[in-house]
């Protein structure tokens, strides 16, 4: 599936749409060399940060070849083309099905009649997938590091798989997140940074697919200092594995959930994709005050036997970059099996 996305408001409607045919028709020969050479800069920045590195465990760890550091060209494979071949890909990509959004005042049948004439949807459009990552399945706790001996600090993700959603069980996945680790009340915040002091960073959430293609899954991350590590793990591990109830918090965070909600507010530019998503998932009116309605009806017991329904008794997967000197070894494979990761493992350069 391809999707155009264009915000005319500062342009003509004809002009911005002509420069994306013409660079497809025509290309930019002289780019190649300059972009390459800023990508080689960027890739050795890169190499020596931490975030980067955990960014890329993560990846290579939930979907493995499919990973967003590994399933492209290299910089050696791509900079031998010229920016025409690289277009060419593309206007390739745009003789598939899709949609378009749009941000401005031009009258639709004006607008579609611009897009047409410069051959940018076609009339008889391939039938195109709409792709979408799933994770790899895990039914035992696994630890993927990669080590680095010049990291001071650890960056650590934290993955427990789930399920699909209910569409009630979305709006108490956001009462779940508010009340568990999205806020600097949240049980998370509180446990590892204020009262331990075991992280300058620490949030988890329960992340799911708005449209339902795929299981949801509870989503976590640690940066912590590296002779802190093994504590705040522990730590963190422990919240995911046997949540605290706490109900004067879960008010609290009720509370702040529907004060939120109740001043959430898309820009024009927004709208277009918001709306198209709703219509995706099968709505013909705004769900928002549906979602409101339930959050505002759920008690405890419900945050409760969403957690025991959907993330106690998982496998926890932790995915880190940091120094193995600072950590112990052993350790570490208390909380499942150790895999440790090389460079060239996880990062197509």
């Amino acid at each position: 599936m391809a999707a155009l996305f264009r915000d005319a408001a500062s342009f003509h409607h004809h002009d911005a749409v002509g420069v994306l045919h013409r660079a497809q028709a025509v290309g930019y020969d002289d780019d190649g060399p300059a972009l390459a050479e800023a990508e080689r800069a960027e890739i050795k920045s890169n190499k020596e940060d931490a975030s980067h590195r955990a960014s890329a465990v993560r990846e290579y760890a939930l979907y493995g070849g499919q990973s967003r550091y590994l399933n492209h060209s290299s910089v050696k494979e791509w900079s031998k083309r010229s920016g025409s071949e690289l277009l060419a890909q593309v206007s390739e990509a745009l003789k598939y099905d899709g949609y378009v959004t749009y941000s401005g005042n031009a009258f639709p049948r004006v607008l579609v009649k611009i897009i047409r004439s410069h051959e940018l949807l076609p009339e008889k459009a391939l039938k195109g997938d709409d792709n979408i990552r799933v994770e790899n399945k895990f039914t035992e706790p696994q630890v993927y590091l990669a080590h680095n001996k010049k990291f001071r600090q650890s960056n650590i993700y934290f993955h427990v798989p789930s399920e699909k959603l209910s569409r009630e069980d979305e709006a108490l996945a956001q009462l779940f997140s508010k009340y568990f680790g999205t806020d600097m009340y949240s049980i998370v915040f509180q446990e590892i940074r204020e009262f331990c002091s075991l992280g300058y960073t620490a949030y988890s959430y329960f992340s799911y697919d708005n449209l339902e293609r795929k299981p949801g899954h509870l989503f976590g991350f640690l940066g912590t200092q590296g002779d802190k590590t093994m504590d705040g793990i522990t730590a963190m591990s422990g919240l995911m594995t046997d949540m605290p109830e706490r109900r004067a918090k879960f008010e609290a965070s009720k509370e702040a959930l529907i004060k939120s909600r109740a001043s959430q507010y898309f820009t024009f530019r927004e709208k277009p994709g918001v709306v198209q998503d709703w219509v995706r998932k099968g709505y013909d009116h705004d769900p928002r005050a549906e979602v409101a309605s339930i959050i505002r009806k759920a008690e405890f017991e419900d945050v409760m036997s969403f957690y025991n329904r959907l993330v106690k008794n998982r496998p926890v997967i932790l995915m880190m970059s940091g120094n193995m000197k600072k950590m112990d070894k052993h350790g570490l494979e208390n909380f499942g099996k150790l895999t440790k990761l090389k460079y060239k493992h996880i990062v197509k350069e």
